[in-house]
């Protein structure tokens, strides 16, 4: 036992050695820092940057090698900034905040510390010709025909409100899923609904439970209300229900289920989902989140909107920007129980849903031809893409969704700046916890095609 004990103390010795190295050089930041603070004591210069704090975090993100998440380093130096702060109040003299930093005293240090998201998109590109996007997991396929003549009518009437109460929208998902029209809340994207249920289940104390890795904005939304995000994992990619059950406690408030999740496109199946509901408490709410219903081929793959009944508090969530082709024009709907419905569409913000959208979302819940047509053009295109990774010996985690997530070996390092260069977009999975990896969107066939052939290009080389 001795001899077994021997490595794991030597390592928890390195550790504290780095602890320690890690305190003398925050000493020795917080000392120059006080000299900072003369310096602009006798200038009148501010003490407060808010450029300077995110021209920081940035430089510091190029000496990352990916192994510490993202987002933790950002919260890490976002304290570390605040202590700064403090350092210099002390130099006798020193001169007040800016008006621009001086907001920070009123606010919640819960809410000035939030990460930002990262979304799938770049925020420009230089090139000569627009890249090919396969980041973000939009649909290639666009709006269907119906649903685009739906919204070049509404167009004309741009000068009015939309309907407050969203009511042909809201009837529309009804018929379109079988539920009441009260059971239905209408969000700006999944992420107002999401918003909506932090706002409504935590605050400061309460937990969320949430995937990881998985969609940010579950932790993003908890940590703005001062709660606390509790990351379950996802062993070798998959759910694990025990995972998930063991950290309930009683100051959870919600638990978020990605189903199929991302970025590994796998999913909880009909026993698993059983299971997890029978253990968790009655009172606990559930946000299962099909954003991208319809994609699924799974035979156990379960239809939330057949298990509202096996768990009160169950709250099923679709978007229209994936299988429907509706990105850019946020729309989402979540059914749930009517008095948590009600509720929930009180907290909302008056005209959430915008009068192109919500022309939009009825003509698309009636236009069950094109999405056959898109989940049919999926299966045959992901069958296409994962059999160019299999020949090109990528591997990669099977996907239910509209992506598939590659996990490259070491000698595959560097694929996702070469495809860049390549000008093909993908996601960087490093921000997600998985450095080396990517994911990318099943688009059309020429898309598909031309990023197995940038591929196969860059592991020649």
């Amino acid at each position: 036992m001795k001899r077994a004990a021997d490595p794991l103390n030597r390592i928890r010795s390195r550790i504290d050695r780095v602890d320690r190295e890690i305190v003398r050089l925050l000493d020795a930041r917080a000392r120059e820092v006080r000299r900072l603070g003369a310096v602009k004591r006798g200038s009148g210069r501010p003490l407060y940057s808010e450029e300077r704090e995110a021209e920081v975090i940035r430089r510091l993100e190029l000496h990352r090698d990916g192994r510490f998440p993202y987002e933790a380093m950002r919260n890490i130096f976002h304290e570390i900034f605040a202590a700064s702060l403090a350092v210099q109040r002390s130099v006798p003299g020193a001169p007040r905040e800016s008006v621009r930093g001086h907001w920070r005293s009123g606010a919640a240090e819960y809410v000035t510390s939030l990460p930002e998201y990262e979304p799938g998109q770049r925020r420009g590109w230089h090139g000569k010709r627009e890249p090919l996007s396969l980041a973000a997991n939009e649909s290639s396929y666009g709006m269907s025909p119906p649903v685009l003549r739906a919204v070049q009518r509404e167009l004309r009437r741009l000068h009015r409100y939309p309907d407050r109460w969203a009511g042909e929208a809201t009837r529309a998902v009804a018929r379109r899923v079988g539920c009441s029209p009260k059971e239905v809340v209408l969000g700006n994207g999944s992420d107002e609904i999401i918003d909506l249920l932090s706002r409504t289940f935590l605050r400061p104390g309460r937990e969320a439970l949430v995937p990881a890795p998985s969609f940010a904005y579950y932790e993003l939304a908890a940590r703005a209300c001062g709660a606390r995000p509790v990351a379950f994992p996802l062993p070798n990619c998959n759910y694990s229900v025990r995972e998930i059950l063991k950290r309930v406690n009683d100051r959870t408030g919600l638990v978020a289920i990605a189903n199929p999740n991302s970025p590994t496109g796998t999913y909880l199946g009909e026993r698993e989902l059983s299971e997890l509901l029978r253990g968790l408490p009655q009172r606990l709410v559930v946000l299962l989140d099909e954003a991208y219903w319809g994609y699924p081929t799974a035979r156990d793959f379960p239809n939330g909107m057949d298990w509202r009944g096996r768990h009160e508090p169950l709250v099923v969530m679709r978007t229209l920007s994936k299988l429907f082709g509706l990105a850019g024009l946020r729309c989402a709907y979540a059914v749930c129980p009517a008095g948590l419905a009600d509720t929930l569409n009180r907290l909302r913000q008056p005209f959430n849903v915008n009068r192109l959208a919500q022309a939009a979302l009825v003509a698309a819940m009636r236009d069950r031809r094109w999405v056959a047509r898109v989940e049919g053009a999926n299966r045959r295109e992901m069958a296409y893409v994962t059999t160019g990774l299999r020949r090109l010996g990528l591997p990669y985690v099977n996907s239910q969704a509209n992506f598939v997530l590659v996990l490259p070996p070491p000698s595959g390092a560097g694929l996702v700046r070469g495809l860049e260069r390549e000008g093909i977009w993908v996601r960087d999975t490093a921000s997600f916890g998985l450095p080396g990896g990517f994911r990318v969107t099943i688009g059309v066939r020429g898309e598909n095609r031309a990023f197995l052939d940038a591929l196969r290009r860059l592991l020649r080389a």
